[in-house]
């Protein structure tokens, strides 16, 4: 069994999949946005303001500490796509979908709460989002095993590739672990 991380812009589904799988797969899930924002009493948008992105970055590494060695599905936050250190580790224990969205589709997703989203709440355009998500892609393209392109695509056909590669991945586990 492996350790599923879902990655990529905000507003592409991680969340609302890795849900869905998690119950599917009978594993838990850690929604690593939600983790600190409970610890932190805080949005992860007011955390920023107030104690910027390196802080964030510190507390998604230590959070990554603290569940590196559990199968789960996890939905990845954004702070690790300026950290190669914790792209690594999270490299290194687990498989990694990217689910790759554009523009459009992320405004679409977020059109009713995007002003809880550091980096967009004041600048919710199309052109500012489209170069913030290719600025982030080589890192997501670097450390996925696959990707997804969500676009004009339903949630259920997203889960449904999702658990092939899954599958397959732990087919392939399985498979060297009697060779």
């Amino acid at each position: 069994m492996i350790t599923l991380f879902l990655i990529g812009f905000m507003g592409c589904g991680k969340s609302t999949i890795a849900k869905i799988l998690s119950n599917d797969l009978k594993l838990n899930l850690v929604d690593t946005n939600n983790e600190i924002e409970i610890e932190e009493k805080s949005t992860i948008q007011k955390i920023i303001e107030a104690k910027g992105d390196l802080y964030l970055q510190k507390k998604e590494s230590e959070l990554l500490k603290k569940i590196s060695n559990r199968f789960m599905v996890v939905s990845l936050g954004d702070g690790f796509t300026k950290n190669i250190e914790i792209a690594n580790r999270i490299k290194s224990i687990s498989r990694i979908i990217f689910l790759d969205a554009n523009a459009k589709t992320v405004m679409n997703n977020l059109k009713n709460n995007y002003k809880e989203k550091p980096y967009i709440y004041n600048n919710f355009d199309e052109e500012y989002i489209q170069k913030m998500i290719d600025e982030r892609k080589p890192m997501y393209e670097y450390m996925s095993n696959a990707s997804i392109k969500v676009d004009n695509t339903s949630i259920d056909d997203v889960i449904l590739q999702v658990l092939n590669y899954y599958n397959n991945w732990n087919k392939a586990e399985v498979y060297l672990k009697i060779c």
